[in-house]
């Protein structure tokens, strides 16, 4: 059944339909909030929280916009809240949980933006080292900034999505994003000297 038809069932209230939209997207979602909110305990419940306002909001819901898009809004939106509310008592000195496939994937990319080269005998070791200075750079930046850059470069998301989800222009989405990229960068230098 495509996503269409499982949003029209989900609407008229048919959990089977809520339930595949939801495994259809839950690890996208689940990994953007673990990239922003470190504690295993209180990634669940944000998760719980936001699929629970995709229910509630499921009759409102248009498809003017893209069911990832309006879901990725309320990501976003609960996690800068989440953020707001709580995030700030929090250390955040561990990097998300996430799997290996996508550290992998995350980590290529990241590196790929950055020109970081890997050498093929200390592969193992060099990407676990290298992915540790990229998240611990990553943590330096504001919430949103954090956001921006999760969405685009660990998510792929394009400017114009990004755009949608925050509600901004696609320029102020270039922006921060070419801001965070410049700021990892100049981490990952002060790291590197």
């Amino acid at each position: 059944m495509d996503e269409a038809e499982l949003i029209r069932r989900a609407q008229e209230g048919e959990h089977a339909a809520f339930e595949g939209l939801m495994r259809m997207h839950e690890r996208r979602i689940l990994a953007l909030i673990r990239t922003f909110i470190r504690t295993p305990d209180d990634a669940a419940d944000v998760f719980q929280e936001i699929w629970l306002r995709v229910f509630m909001g499921m009759k409102r819901f248009r498809l003017e916009a893209t069911f990832y898009t309006w879901l990725y809004r309320i990501t976003v939106n609960r996690c800068i809240t989440w953020h707001d509310q709580y995030g700030r008592r929090e250390k955040l000195h561990s990097r998300p949980v996430e799997s290996v496939d996508d550290d992998d994937e995350w980590l290529e990319r990241t590196i790929f933006l950055q020109g970081i080269r890997k050498s093929e005998e200390t592969e193992d070791h060099h990407k676990a080292a290298q992915l540790q200075k990229i998240w611990a750079a990553v943590e330096t930046l504001n919430a949103k900034q954090r956001l921006i850059f999760s969405l685009r470069y660990q998510h792929g998301l394009q400017v114009k999505e990004i755009g949608e989800i925050f509600d901004m222009p696609e320029g102020t989405v270039k922006i921060l994003a070419f801001r965070a990229v410049r700021h990892i960068r100049d981490q990952l230098k002060d790291e590197m000297a």
